[in-house]
């Protein structure tokens, strides 16, 4: 059928935006005040380690900022400690 869009054409698409699909690893990271400066510095820790993002989502939460990163790496763990050791907190990192 054309021009009607169903429930499922939206969380398809939805899941194609937020890179659910892709390979590599996704890790969510807590940033405790909303300010800029979080997001580039881990981007740069990233890029120095030579890890590609391929989807970044952010979320607000109860004053907080979470980060949804998927990145092109299959090493979740050494990821979340590139991030951790520039002190955000990594809620979880899992390999997709």
């Amino acid at each position: 059928m054309l021009g009607i869009i169903t429930d499922k054409d939206i969380f398809d698409a939805f899941i194609e935006i937020s890179g659910y699909n892709t390979p590599g690893s996704r890790l969510f990271i807590e940033i405790n005040e909303d300010k800029p400066g979080p997001l580039e510095e881990i981007s740069n820790v990233l890029r120095e380690n030579n890890v590609n993002v391929s989807t970044i989502s952010v979320f607000h939460r109860d004053g907080k900022v979470q980060v949804v990163l998927h990145v092109d790496s299959t090493e979740p763990d050494e990821v979340a400690d590139f991030i951790a050791q520039k002190g955000y907190r990594v809620i979880s990192a899992m390999k997709k």
